[in-house]
């Protein structure tokens, strides 16, 4: 009594369709084209935008070193004992003073002009502006309808964003300090504050430098440059797309004649490539045609010969089987032997079948030992002697005396030896 087991039924389950899709769906790959778009864009994208990080840190302390130059040119233009007198400018009695005197109501007005006086120097030959504030921030000139107010609000933005510690202490040769920026809503300025007097006492003289211009130009410098970075993108896109057609195009065409290849249309073609690497695959991609072309043949051809000595002892078989059948032999003991005899032959083909087969695939020998090679051709010979004995011919083999010891698979050796002193039989 014998038993099968019946192996269960698959559930399905919902699951199963798709991990099946998944598994199934090939992979997708980017093509070189691509790649190599997206590898210039982004070598390109980054060295703009370096660019731009780098332009935009040569603007700013550009715009800040030229508003320092600017600031500090217009503290030293309204300093009274460094500049000779000038034209319009005539001397006023405060120049002179050491300290600031305490002031009657008719001398005020000659100290507001002698204020003035160094606000209109130091912004004569510059872009620098003045203000004149009391020791609580409020402001002294210039007042509303003067020539030198700002217009419009930005006379209350600058006082708005202008609070007693925003600003460092005022600027002096002994302790000269730097140029102090600000963000307001009116614009990016540059403020330096100096006294009124030079011994105090007579609030201070803020100059300032409105950086809106020189900024400007560093955002169009920006429009620019972006600008550059669209037109360096289009045209990289243009150049990848027609140098790496140049690639792609002989690759294709190698893809279709391995794929025709593969179809079994083995006929080596002749590509003219230009690239050195991309013709030399094309030469080896022939060769490889070539060989498996001489493949197919030397196999064909194989397979002729091996079914003409088979079918030969087959042939022979087959009569001797039919004789016996019908009674033709008498006794059947020679036809007997004959079979027996055409048998071993066909046995002994089929193991030199399946020696080609391993040799061709580099199957490793799995029966490898150490043997004495005199022993394994001894028994070949023996094997042979009997076909020789037939063919009127004497084998002799003569070995040395000492032992020869190989490594070997002694089936495999003496079917080789075998067959070699048979085909010289």
């Amino acid at each position: 009594m014998t038993a099968a087991a019946t192996p269960e039924a698959p559930v399905a389950t919902p699951d199963a369709p798709a991990a099946a899709g998944a598994s199934s769906r090939p992979a997708r790959h980017a093509s070189i084209r691509n790649w190599i778009l997206l590898s210039f864009g982004a070598v390109l994208l980054v060295l703009f935008l370096l660019l731009l990080v780098a332009f935009r840190w040569v603007v700013r302390t550009y715009v800040a070193g030229e508003a320092d130059s600017q600031l500090r040119e217009a503290v030293r233009a309204s300093l009274y004992q460094d500049i000779p007198p000038r034209p319009g400018f005539p001397r006023n009695p405060f120049e002179n003073l050491p300290e600031l005197p305490e002031l009657t109501p008719e001398e005020y007005p000659l100290l507001e002009r002698f204020v003035q006086d160094r606000i209109r120097r130091a912004t004569l030959a510059s872009d620098v502006e003045g203000l004149w504030l009391s020791a609580d921030g409020t402001l002294l000139w210039p007042r509303e309808g003067d020539p030198s107010y700002p217009p419009g609000g930005t006379m209350d933005i600058l006082l708005a964003g202008l609070q007693a510690d925003a600003l460092p202490d005022p600027w002096s040769e002994a302790r000269p300090v730097p140029p102090t920026r600000m963000e307001l809503s009116a614009g990016t300025y540059y403020f330096l504050r100096i006294p009124a007097f030079p011994s105090g006492g007579a609030g201070d003289i803020l100059l300032y430098l409105k950086a809106d211009r020189y900024l400007a130009l560093g955002r169009t410098i920006n429009v620019v440059l972006l600008s550059v970075l669209a037109f360096a993108l289009g045209l990289t896109i243009l150049l990848v797309y027609v140098l790496s057609e140049r690639i792609v195009r002989p690759i294709r065409q190698l893809r279709d004649f391995v794929s025709v290849i593969g179809r079994g249309r083995i006929q080596p073609r002749e590509f003219t490539f230009r690239d050195r690497e991309l013709a030399e695959l094309a030469t080896h991609v022939n060769d490889m045609a070539r060989r498996i072309d001489q493949n197919d043949r030397d196999q064909r051809t194989f397979f002729q010969n091996a079914s003409h000595e088979l079918r030969t002892p087959l042939m022979s078989i087959q009569g001797y089987a039919e004789g016996i059948r019908y009674q033709v032999f008498d006794p059947p003991d020679e036809a007997a032997d004959v079979i027996l005899a055409e048998t071993r032959r066909l046995t002994d083909m089929v193991e030199d079948l399946l020696t080609l087969s391993r040799i061709d695939s580099q199957a490793t020998l799995q029966k490898a030992e150490i043997l004495d090679l005199r022993e394994i051709l001894s028994r070949a010979v023996e094997a042979v002697r009997g076909m020789a004995f037939g063919e009127h011919k004497r084998i002799d083999l003569e070995v040395p005396a000492s032992t020869v010891p190989v490594e070997c698979d002694e089936s495999a050796l003496h079917r080789a030896f075998s067959n070699v002193i048979s085909n010289g039989v």
